[in-house]
């Protein structure tokens, strides 16, 4: 319940807080051409063409058309084919409107740009981003193309960043950018000139432009060579610092893997084929912590049962227990002791109504959670006392710190479009840091136990009635109350068919008197009512407690004169 309670706060966060993107609609632009026609006067006639295909219900798409300054965007219309469509302009971003449902649509958009040409003496350019870093959607394939009023073949074209060596020069002056596929948050700057004679337009920049062009352009060329060189450069070295990290990374595993090997075979000698209880090489609730991931709060009740089996606890009634001997105990226990018969008992003795009184009141929750804390705390130090792991420290801060050395991958990598190298890079290093947090090999008695009891638990199943009655008294409790700490049905079940084996040849009722001798089947009964009690108190401390969470969140253009745009869906 309370997990459910958390999810919803969960959702409704994410709803308040990205509300866009917890709506956002799926799609892929196919295809985009865009077609620039100059004009002799000095305007840009723009014609897109973009292909969506749309993998769930839609209602359009958007166009973010952001002019350079001293330009403006004008007459802006959207067709599918013969068919007008609506446009809302919300400042420089404009919806077309189109709804449907997991198709695929192709939408015309035109417009006009003033004030996008530069004249001067000798040339006039057209300096135009399209779409900047801004853009949110990745274009599967574009097309910009440039077309001047009039054939020349004086043209002076080029492109940067995605445009960059993507440009062909056609014979009648036209220029056609050949991008492919351009990711989202990209820029891609179109530049090209022609000879001014073909415009009708005077001059509104001082001097000559094709000298300074033809150097910009000679510059990105060059840029371009250095560019490739070095990443190639920055390729061959991050291949070869990964090769490196990922054979050491292969190695300690490999190594990890023979040790561990080598120590389960030790252990399997030392354990032979004997399908009884493993012997009590730790308590009770030491042994189900070492195994289990989560302590199940079945171990509680048990615990206090397994203090009843070894004489430190007696039952005085079936409601009743007694402390009657502390030495020997482990801090756990001596926490445990403290925690019921001291903190919710009274003078050594604990009445299970004492324990239900106890957690009904919400001021003692705190204090019941610190015990419970202190308690599983002081079980995992028997664990650590028992040295069932190796010491690896020092050996997993060296491997983490391996990880370090791809750190300047991590900025080179993106900076000169290896994707693919930084995802392995990432990757490695998630490797080599998950080592060094997770990797706690056993020792060769961390194995033993393990194994005795992984045993115990697979073969137990096959365990006839007449082996289990060979079996001690003490090995039979110890039996029924690790199936019960560990809250594991199959040995549940198993063991009550034992127990009520048991009780048909004793002779045993529906109850027993508390004086009799101690036995699984005086424990059996004990754990009905010790269960459903600490089940109660713990559910009843559990719904108490609550947590919460809280999610906080924090344009111009990108592109050449505080220009650009993008695209996408609504």
């Amino acid at each position: 319940m309370h997990k459910a309670k958390v999810l919803l706060i969960v959702l409704a966060g994410l709803f308040l807080f990205f509300p866009v993107q917890a709506l956002a609609v799926e799609y892929e632009i196919d295809e985009t051409v865009i077609n620039a026609y100059l004009t002799e006067d000095g305007d840009v006639n723009v014609s897109e063409r973009h292909v969506y295909t749309f993998e769930d219900e839609f209602n359009g798409i958007m166009r973010e058309l952001r002019p350079k300054s001293n330009a403006a965007i004008e007459n802006v219309e959207a067709t599918e084919g013969d068919q007008p469509l609506k446009v809302e302009q919300d400042g420089d971003l404009y919806r077309i409107y189109r709804s449907g449902d997991d198709e695929t649509i192709e939408v015309e958009l035109t417009y006009t740009i003033t004030g996008g040409l530069e004249v001067y003496e000798d040339m006039v350019q057209f300096y135009w981003p399209f779409f900047d870093r801004s853009n949110e959607s990745t274009y599967e394939k574009l097309t910009i193309s440039l077309f001047p009023p009039a054939e020349t073949d004086d043209v002076i074209a080029f492109g940067y960043d995605e445009a960059f060596e993507t440009e062909e020069i056609g014979e009648d002056g036209s220029v056609v950018f050949e991008f492919g596929t351009v990711p989202d948050g990209k820029n891609g700057d179109v530049r090209a000139a022609w000879n001014a004679e073909i415009f009708a337009m005077a001059p509104t920049e001082k001097g000559e432009l094709r000298e300074d062009l033809l150097s910009e352009q000679q510059k990105g060329i060059e840029e371009g060579i250095l560019f490739t060189e070095r990443r190639e450069l920055i390729s061959t070295i991050g291949i070869a610092v990964m090769a490196v990290l990922a054979l050491l990374l292969t190695w300690v595993i490999l190594r990890g893997v023979t040790n561990a090997k080598r120590l389960r075979e030790n252990a399997a000698h030392e354990i032979g084929d004997d399908r009884r209880i493993p012997p009590e090489r730790m308590t009770l609730a030491a042994t189900i912590s070492y195994l289990k991931t989560f302590l199940p709060r079945e171990v509680i009740p048990a615990s206090l049962l397994d203090l009843v089996r070894k004489g430190n606890v007696v039952q005085l009634d079936d409601q009743t227990y007694k402390v009657v001997q502390r030495e020997g105990l482990k801090t756990h226990e001596e926490i445990l002791i403290e925690w019921l018969f001291e903190e919710i008992g009274d003078s050594g003795e604990l009445h299970l109504e004492q324990l239900e009184a106890y957690t009904k009141n919400e001021k003692n929750h705190e204090t019941y959670q610190k015990y419970d804390a202190e308690w599983q705390t002081s079980i995992k130090q028997e664990i650590k006392e028992n040295v069932l792991y190796q010491d690896k420290v020092n050996h997993r801060v060296k491997i983490g710190l391996t990880s370090l050395v791809l750190i300047p991958l991590f900025v080179l990598f993106p900076l000169f479009d290896l994707l693919p190298h930084l995802f392995f890079s990432i990757l490695l290093a998630g490797g080599l840091i998950t080592y060094a947090v997770a990797y706690s090999p056993r020792t060769e008695k961390g194995h033993l136990i393990f194994m005795e009891w992984n045993g115990f638990n697979n073969q137990y199943a096959d365990v006839s009635e007449s082996e289990w009655e060979d079996w001690t008294e003490d090995e039979k409790m110890r039996s029924y109350l690790y199936s019960f700490g560990t809250n594991d049905k199959k040995l549940k079940d198993k063991n009550d068919r034992f127990v009520s084996t048991f009780e048909m040849k004793n002779g045993y009722g529906s109850t027993a008197a508390v004086a009799a001798p101690l036995d699984v089947h005086m424990l059996a009964l004990y754990s009905v009512t010790a269960g459903a009690s600490f089940h109660t108190a713990n559910e009843t401390v559990s719904s108490s407690s609550s947590s919460g969470s809280s999610i906080s969140t924090s344009g111009g253009g990108g592109g050449v004169g505080g220009g650009g745009g993008g695209s996408g869906a609504f």
